[in-house]
Order: structure tokens, then C-alpha cells, then sequence
């Protein structure tokens, strides 16, 4: 029989799924994902949490009650750090103490521990530990490893090609791109609606050529459409081209944060204050938009940081907070507002000029 693995459709999710899909199907289990989000799942999740946890710890618990008598096994990872000198968020950390203390009536939690501080051995340990609970060949686990990272690989390749993250997850899920990742060509014609990695040029009654706004935010925050409000479609409907974090890989991203005179800290802040940091230091955007999530503390800081990139380069930052209100009207009454203040600014010859000072 066999072996299904719970992921839920949340946090990590959005950057690693490819990842461990190709390693457990290599070790014969299979992958059973959570439903996209919804009211519902919302509502569960907030009920299980306590009052201080934030809202995409609210919405994971909420995709984990959606996995309950489905799965064998439940898979959160214990991500510590990724990278050395700096540190991850502490409810991240503790993420699957998290669910074992809210939910204990979830199935049995696969937790490895991915401390890359610990050292090449402690990491190697944790891999090997998990994958034992398929199989006893050590020689098996370490191909499904090396599947699994061609598979991230790819994935990374297809963003940074332009595919969007969406259309990125559904083709790799699919199998319907190979090893090969050098190879990736895309026509942008494969049937998703989200283009938002790559600059797609609008037609605009007002200006020569569309505004281009940066899209800045954690992944899970930028593609859950249901608690965006769809904000992707509702941006491209306006007329302008979307630069996302997710078309930045994460080398990039770091070598943007290391231009800049502050020391980098947040394990995934290449997602916020990188990405905004290359696409400013390129001087490609006329405006950016920052998504965070209500009651992020990490969130709360780089934003700081966000704000004065935005006022030495001259470019106006609009920063929408996500929450568990269901009503979308103020979000897209700001949204218009702030296209309309670009294109206005833009028909004005404002220039994109950077101005010298610290970060």
C-alpha cells in the first residue's frame, strides 16, 4: 500500500514543493496537497490558533485540519536556517511543535530539521533519518536526493525564465518538464492567466508604454489568491507590468542585499528586501507594492527597510497588510488609487533616481 504524505498548502509550500515531491515519489510515496485556500480553511485554522500567532501560521493550521484522515503521515519541516548568520522566524521554527500543542489529533509529523549552521552532517543526518521511513536503502534515499534537487532546480529555472509561479508548480507537479533544466523555453502560452514574473506590455490610452510596478512579498502572500483578493489578476486587469520576487532568484537577491549598508538578518528577507533592492537598483519599476501579512513582526521590520530603499531611489511603495477580513473593496480602492498616483507621476517626466544615504 502506498505511503501518503500531507503537504500543506501554505508557507514553505510555494518555494519547495517541487522539491519534496520529487523526493518522496522517488521513494514511492505519494503527495497529497491540500485544496487552495478558502473561507472555510481560514476559519478552521483561526479557531485552533492562539491569539498571537499571525495569519499565515492561522491559514497552515487550517490546511492541516484539511489533511486529516486523508494522509499517513504529516510532513512540516523545521526549517532553523538556510544560511549562516541569520536566523529564521521563531514561530517558523518551532512550526512543528506548533501543530503537535494545536492539533493533536494530526497524524504522525515528519519534522527534519534543516539547521545549515549545524553542518554538512547534522543536515545529511536529518535527510537520511527522514527518508528511512520509506525505505532502509541508504543508496535510494540519496537518489531520491539528487532527484529532488534537479527537480528544485528546475523549478528556480522556470521562474527565472518567466513562467509564473503558479503555472511553474502545476507543469513540474504534472511531470511535464524534464531534468534538463537548461533547456526550459516557454512561449507564455501554456493557459495560465498569471504572467506576473515577466514584464507583459499593455496597451494604455495614457502612456507610450505601460507602468511597471515591483511585486514584493513572500510567496504564500503573493499567490494564495483567496487571501490577496486575487490581487495579481486585478493589477494585470489595470493595464501594468508586474515584476514579482519570484522572478529573482535567491543568489541575486542576496548579492542586492549585500550592495546595501545594513546587515542581512531574516533567513527569507532575499524575498522581500532583495528582490526590492535588484529591481530598484536596475531602475526598471515606477512604483512598488509590498504585500506583508497582518501581525508578521519579521514582516514589520524589513518593511522599515522597504520604506527607506523606496525614498532613496525615488520610487513610491504602496504596502498592503493581508488579514482575515473577507471584504476586498479597500484593497482595490487603494490598488486604483496607486496606479492612477503612478500614471499621473509617470505623464509628470518624475524620474526613478537614486539618492544616496543608508538603508
Amino acid at each position: 500500500m502506498t505511503v501518503r504524505v500531507g503537504i500543506p498548502r501554505a508557507l514553505f509550500f510555494y518555494l519547495y514543493y517541487p522539491l519534496w515531491q520529487a523526493f518522496f515519489e522517488a521513494l514511492g510515496a505519494e503527495c497529497v496537497v491540500s485544496a487552495p485556500t478558502h473561507r472555510g480553511i481560514l476559519e478552521v485554522g483561526a479557531t485552533r490558533a492562539t491569539g498571537e500567532n499571525c495569519l499565515p501560521l492561522k491559514l497552515y493550521l487550517g490546511h492541516v485540519r484539511a489533511l486529516l484522515g486523508r494522509v499517513d503521515y504529516l510532513f512540516t519541516p523545521l526549517i532553523r536556517t538556510l544560511a549562516y548568520e541569520e536566523e529564521n522566524c521563531a514561530r517558523l521554527r518551532g512550526l512543528p511543535d506548533l501543530v503537535r500543542a494545536l492539533i493533536p489529533e494530526a497524524p504522525p509529523i515528519l519534522a527534519p530539521e534543516i539547521d545549515v549552521e549545524g553542518g554538512t552532517w547534522k543536515l545529511t543526518s536529518a535527510v537520511l533519518d527522514l527518508g528511512l521511513h520509506f525505505t532502509r536503502n541508504p543508496l535510494r534515499i540519496r537518489k531520491a536526493v539528487e532527484q529532488a534537487q534537479v527537480a528544485h532546480r528546475t523549478y528556480e529555472t522556470m521562474l527565472q525564465r518567466g513562467i509564473p509561479l503558479p503555472e511553474a508548480l502545476s507543469l513540474l507537479s504534472a511531470g511535464k518538464f524534464g531534468p534538463f533544466e537548461d533547456t526550459i523555453e516557454w512561449s507564455g502560452k501554456t493557459g495560465g492567466s498569471d504572467n506576473s514574473n515577466r514584464a507583459t506590455f499593455a496597451d494604455s490610452d495614457d502612456l507610450e508604454e505601460p507602468l511597471r510596478i515591483a511585486l514584493v512579498g513572500h510567496a504564500y502572500n503573493l499567490y494564495d489568491e483567496y487571501v490577496n483578493h486575487r490581487l495579481i489578476a486585478r493589477l494585470q486587469a489595470l493595464g501594468v507590468a508586474l515584476f514579482t520576487s519570484a522572478a529573482v532568484s535567491e543568489e541575486t537577491a542576496r548579492e542586492s542585499i549585500a550592495k546595501l549598508d545594513f546587515k542581512h538578518y531574516w533567513t527569507f528577507e532575499h524575498e522581500l528586501v532583495g528582490a526590492a533592492a535588484y529591481y530598484l537598483g536596475q531602475e526598471q519599476v515606477d512604483g512598488m507594492i509590498v504585500v506583508v501579512s497582518f501581525a508578521c513582526g519579521t514582516d514589520a521590520v524589513m518593511l522599515e527597510t522597504l520604506q527607506e530603499l523606496s525614498s532613496r531611489f525615488n520610487v513610491p511603495l504602496l504596502n498592503l497588510v493581508l488579514d482575515e477580513h473577507s471584504g476586498e473593496a479597500g484593497l482595490v480602492t487603494r490598488i486604483e488609487a496607486f496606479v492612477d498616483v503612478l500614471a499621473r507621476r509617470k505623464t509628470l517626466g518624475v524620474r526613478h533616481t537614486a539618492v544616496s544615504g543608508t538603508a
